[in-house]
């Protein structure tokens, strides 16, 4: 059921009805957090809540509350930052710890504090880069290496530093264009 709730509240974001979408992953939430009451340790429970945490923290940005987009974002990310740490060689809590690090950063630049976008920007793209070196023709994670290191460019040139705003534009391209080149046929790429 919570699995439906979620996939309905991903529909409802899609078509831009935030109010709905809101509500739907909420259900799915008070599911999972009543699923997780009796196996505390299940992590893919544990997984699948932050990843509720993280839709409710996306709609709230979209509406413009940055107050409950940074809450929410928070929650999910102490959750895939106790899991990263109970799996270190686990590459997927590793990108979804990296991925609540980028959802902070965005909040923070949406604020105006550029510090702790950079800060947080910062955090995801060591992670990815890590993912990145371990497994480097695994394309998913240099394309999440291009997309760390365009956010470090956003938040550079909103910061008003445009020469390292530059360089990373110019790194995140130069990912892109080599993912291009060896996968043609991908559309992401």
């Amino acid at each position: 059921l919570g699995s439906r709730f979620f996939s309905f509240g991903d529909l409802m974001r899609l078509e831009n009805k935030l109010a709905a979408a809101r509500e739907a992953f909420m259900k799915s939430l008070e599911v999972r957090e009543r699923l997780a009451l009796a196996a505390p340790e299940d992590a893919e429970l544990r997984r699948d809540i932050g990843l509720c945490y993280e839709r409710l923290g996306e709609v709230a940005r979209s509406e413009g509350d940055l107050v409950t987009a940074r809450d929410a974002h928070e929650k999910s990310f102490k959750i895939r930052e106790l899991l990263a740490a109970e799996s270190p060689g686990d590459s997927v809590a590793q990108h979804n710890l990296s991925v609540s690090y980028q959802k902070l950063g965005e909040v923070a630049r949406a604020e105006g504090n550029f510090g702790a976008a950079r800060e947080a920007h910062k955090k995801s793209f060591e992670i990815i880069e890590r993912l990145a070196a371990a497994d480097p023709l695994n394309a998913e994670n240099q394309r999440s290496l291009s997309v760390a290191y365009n956010k470090l460019g956003e938040v550079a040139r909103a910061s008003g530093d445009i020469a390292s705003a530059r360089n990373f534009f110019e790194k995140s391209l130069e990912i892109f264009k080599l993912l291009a080149a060896s996968t043609p046929n991908d559309a992401k790429a």
